[in-house]
């Protein structure tokens, strides 16, 4: 009797663990999002219709505030305590759609002014990320297909610059993986005009899926006076080809100049005194450029400050 119990126990186990983990049908695959709102969660209101399908035609999926619906963009009607929180992550779906169809993710935002962030997810697989901004209404196209195997792309070089001086130049930059494998060795190349290719194999690696990487090549440039275009890719990612060559390589034309010695010295015959002029109590932000008045007797000093995102920029006089 026991035995029986067991089995028949063990089959319930079996039954609702499957209903939990319910796969699509053939032909179709899981599709996921995860939504980060700001300190404005409840006036987003999102739709996924067929591609070039209008907002509430053929829905697939929705979320969000309803009370904003298809029609709210920038109406500004909508209030706290419907849809989603503020500052929260959110989870939706899976849902089961037609693999390798094209899709539109439909952002509707009540205030107009953006706001939510979109990470969809084929699978289980990362394949895009969406961030809304600063519109009412948005779309985001998107195919509903796990990610390649192998696939990585360099979307940064942070040196060398597009204007340098003459000298040592290291090179420097950003990969990201778009593939489904985790990337744990690969061969960074570069190459300067139709010079020989630069090539450095990087071990020990953690890349995973729609994650990035920061590398710098162990072989530096020596930059002369003159005019370039400077090549790189990424090759060989855990020993295989890369299997979308569309987005690989990253160029750029840098122009090389001689440098200009420090002269300052030549002016400065005693210590300088410094006196501040201004701080925080003044409204300087996060302060990162400054001019003066074009009018010169005015005496201005304009300073420019970064802020946040959210309060955007201002300027301080003194």
């Amino acid at each position: 009797m026991k035995q029986n119990t067991l089995i028949v126990t063990i089959l319930f186990l079996i039954c609702n663990i499957g209903f939990i983990k319910a796969q699509c049908p053939a032909g179709q695959v899981e599709l996921s999002l995860e939504i980060e709102t700001d300190q404005y969660g409840y006036e987003i209101y999102w739709e996924i219709v067929p591609a070039g399908n209008n907002c509430g035609v053929s829905t697939i999926a929705s979320g969000g505030n309803t009370n904003v619906g298809c029609s709210g963009g920038g109406l500004q009607t909508a209030s706290a305590g419907s849809g989603y929180a503020n500052n929260t992550n959110i989870n939706e779906g899976p849902y089961c759609v037609t693999e390798n169809s094209s899709f539109d993710l439909i952002y509707v935002d009540d205030y107009g002014d953006g706001g939510g962030e979109f990470e969809l997810f084929i699978n289980g697989l990362q394949i895009k990320s969406f961030e809304a901004l600063t519109s009412a209404n948005l779309t985001f196209p998107f195919e509903a297909k796990e990610p390649l195997a192998f696939d990585a792309s360099i979307y940064n070089l942070s040196t060398p610059y597009l204007y340098e001086i003459e000298g040592t130049r290291i090179v420097e930059g950003i990969l990201f993986n778009h593939g489904a494998t985790t990337i744990t060795s690969l061969d960074i190349n570069y190459q300067i005009d139709n010079d020989p290719i630069q090539t450095s194999s990087l071990t020990g690696l953690n890349i995973s899926n729609f994650e990035a990487y920061t590398f710098i090549h162990p072989i530096s440039w020596v930059a002369t006076e003159g005019l370039y275009t400077i090549k790189i890719w990424a090759s060989n990612l855990n020993g295989n080809f890369d299997m979308d060559t569309s987005n690989d390589e990253l160029a750029l034309n840098i122009e090389v100049g001689l440098g200009r010695k420090n002269i300052i010295d030549q002016y400065l015959t005693i210590a300088p005194i410094i006196t501040e002029i201004g701080n925080s109590s003044n409204g300087l932000d996060k302060p990162t450029d400054l001019d003066f008045h074009p009018v010169l007797n005015k005496k201005e000093l304009w300073v420019i400050n970064k802020r946040l995102e959210a309060d955007g920029s201002s300027v301080s006089v003194f």
